[in-house]
């Protein structure tokens, strides 16, 4: 019994630690609504449907893999009509901190406590939704702890602004 219960501590411990972001080949179904909500203190802002958004679409390379995304910046930009200009969208994004939530199981980062604490809300501009997976995964020139563990969140379905 001991055994086995140190098996599945270890396996529970690499799957929380896995070091790759999913970036499967499925795209999201085109005919299909998904929709991000941004936060503001765990005050629903606005819900962003991402296909709305078709004309910030980037194609990116991430670990050597070309990917669809979308920025966070954008999402959140694009839910608060006041951020109209990117001098306004960074003064905004630099007073707050970030957390994300899971569409699939509620999963936030910040839930491991201080191992994955909210992050400078300027990093949602190396973030990004990937069409590909519906996770959130970031550029390759993010700081290396946020593409790793706890902060890999499938099925983004929050961004979750936090004043700083």
């Amino acid at each position: 019994m001991k055994k086995l219960l140190k098996s599945a501590l270890i396996l529970c411990c690499l799957t929380a630690c896995d070091s790759s972001q999913d970036l499967r080949e499925e795209r999201l179904p085109q005919d299909e609504i998904y929709s991000i909500g941004v936060y503001l203190d765990e005050s629903l802002q606005n819900t962003i449907d991402v296909r709305a958004l078709e004309a910030d679409i980037l194609t990116v390379q991430i670990g050597g893999k070309e990917t669809s995304v979308l920025p966070v910046s954008r999402i959140i930009q694009a839910a608060m009509p006041d951020l109209d200009t990117e001098s306004k969208l960074d003064a905004y994004l630099e007073k707050h901190l970030c957390d994300y939530e899971s569409g699939s199981d509620g999963f936030r980062p910040s839930s491991r406590g201080d191992r994955c604490p909210p992050v400078s809300c300027l990093y949602t501009k190396l973030s990004y939704f990937s069409l590909d997976s519906a996770n959130l995964i970031y550029d390759d020139g993010a700081p290396d702890n946020l593409s790793v563990g706890c902060y890999s969140v499938t099925s983004l379905k929050k961004v979750l602004l936090l004043t700083n």
